[in-house]
């Protein structure tokens, strides 16, 4: 029975981090700069720098999906 349990538990959670990262990279896969849409259309560059720093898109993709998931 306990094998069982660690089993199902297990499968469970690698389902869970299928599905995270099928949704991370189906929301990176949208067209669109994120920055552009979570900020004002009037943001400056420098602006859009602060939004992307702030929502974690600076760096590359492994890195922000790390990020996302922790």
């Amino acid at each position: 029975m306990p094998r069982y349990l660690l089993r199902r538990l297990l499968s469970a959670l690698l389902l869970i981090l299928g599905l995270l990262t099928v949704v991370f990279f189906v929301v990176r896969l949208m067209p669109g700069d994120p920055a552009e849409l979570v900020g004002e259309q009037q943001l400056g560059g420098e602006g859009r720098e602060l939004v992307r720093q702030r929502l974690g898109l600076q760096g590359p993709l492994w890195q922000q999906y790390a990020r996302w998931l922790a």
